[in-house]
């Protein structure tokens, strides 16, 4: 008698609201810098060193003792003045204090911004199919894939954020990368991005470069300000280690 089946019950679905986009908003980005380090002390100075917070920063060369070489490290928004900085190892952490006095060298990485307010979100392949049928298969047609490009088309709610005392609001400064660039042609119309999936499962992370249309929606007087989002891939969108580990 054949044994029954193994049944594998699946979980719970997953949601598309999970899903998460960023964009780069480091202009310096690629750039390199060089620092003074002083044993004892978190406070990295630097003239002019034009880093934000959040920024990643990779160190280079030979770092004094409690940094190390190729490892990538976040400026923190405490202790960030014109010409001084603090490093930590991740995202928000604790201030690295080096035990030795020295030149910290560095090349200037990405700033990533979550884009807020997304409403709707659709990622996708656009496929361009050729057929290569032949006489040998019986009649049965085939096609093959010779190229294929990326793209994701979204909305947001232009939700602001308004100032104090007479001061002008804010919006979600995410859009507002996008907004700019979708304003431009040519370079600097165009964005780094990445886009992964959050919740119990994380394997899905991606990270390209896009060409950027804005388009606001408009509509009636009691309606919410919102506007269409499509971001058109340029070049490959790479898979990539996911940014974010689950605690």
């Amino acid at each position: 008698m054949a044994e029954a089946p193994t049944i594998t019950q699946l979980g719970a679905g997953t949601l598309n609201r999970d899903w998460r986009l960023e964009v780069d908003a480091a202009l310096n980005a690629g750039g390199t810098g060089s620092a003074t380090a002083t044993s004892g002390s978190a406070s990295l100075a630097q003239a002019t060193h034009g880093l934000v917070a959040g920024q990643e920063v990779t160190v280079t060369g030979t770092p004094p003792a409690g940094f190390t070489a190729g490892t990538r490290y976040y400026v923190l928004p405490t202790g960030l003045a014109a010409g001084t900085f603090q490093l930590s190892a991740t995202p928000g952490g604790s201030a690295i204090v080096p035990t030795a006095s020295g030149s910290l060298t560095y090349t200037r990485g990405s700033l990533w911004l979550v884009v807020k307010g997304r409403t709707e979100f659709k990622p996708g392949i656009d496929s361009t199919l050729q057929d290569d049928s032949d006489m040998d298969s019986d009649g049965w047609k085939s096609q093959t894939r010779t190229a294929a490009a990326w793209m994701m088309e979204f909305k947001v709610v232009r939700k602001a954020v308004a100032g104090l005392a007479g001061a002008a609001g804010s919006y979600d400064p995410g859009q507002e990368v996008l907004r700019l660039a979708g304003d431009q042609v040519g370079p600097l119309n165009s964005v780094n991005c990445r886009w992964f999936k959050l919740g119990a499962v994380r394997t899905e992370a991606y990270q390209g470069s896009a060409a950027v249309s804005w388009s606001p929606d408009g509509g009636g007087m009691d309606g919410l300000d919102t506007a269409s989002v499509t971001l058109n891939g340029q070049g490959r969108r790479v898979a990539i280690a996911h940014p974010y580990t689950l605690p």
